[in-house]
């Protein structure tokens, strides 16, 4: 698995994570790594033969290690695709398409044509390896068109429905 991960105002990319050798690549330098959750929001991190004692704010998105408070996001592959998909695709008329992130079931609609939905609010619910993920809207809009139904299968980057955004 790879992750984006920004720390302050530095940003890092971290690849080729191997949980069983704790080796992984900081911003392409190869890394020993090892994380723990001690207790709570504890965890105790070893970086390259050096320990740090951290503490995760899920809450606020903070990271503390020692003394130092920073501000923290961490996005893996698979979110940030997700992610990128939500945003679809905006045809010249400003309707938006949302495409599915990946292949899967559809297992329920959250919406009609013609309902009101506001940015974050669930859309459509797809099954992907045993696993639901529930695609949020991008835009706060009305929902134009509706392309999918309950049971119906679909491939990735599939246009599931269309948001009109809201004026």
């Amino acid at each position: 698995m790879n992750y984006s991960v920004r720390v302050g105002n530095e940003n890092f990319a971290i690849t080729s994570v191997s949980t069983g050798s704790g080796r992984a690549k900081v911003n392409g330098a190869a890394a020993k790594v090892d994380l723990r959750h001690v207790r709570g929001n504890l965890y105790h991190l070893l970086l390259n033969d050096e320990a740090f004692a951290v503490q995760f704010d899920h809450d606020k998105s903070e990271v503390t290690i020692g003394p130092h408070t920073f501000a923290v996001q961490i996005e893996d592959e698979r979110s940030a695709t997700i992610k990128k998909m939500h945003r679809g695709a905006q045809a010249e008329t400003g309707i938006t398409t949302i495409k599915a992130p990946m292949p899967g079931l559809i297992v329920r609609l959250e919406v009609q044509p013609g309902d009101m939905v506001k940015k974050g609010q669930g859309l459509v619910v797809i099954e992907a390896m045993k696993m639901e993920n529930e695609i949020k809207s991008s835009l706060a809009g009305t929902v134009a068109e509706i392309m999918v139904e309950a049971r119906m299968t679909v491939e990735k980057d599939a246009p599931l429905l269309r948001i009109k955004p809201a004026a």
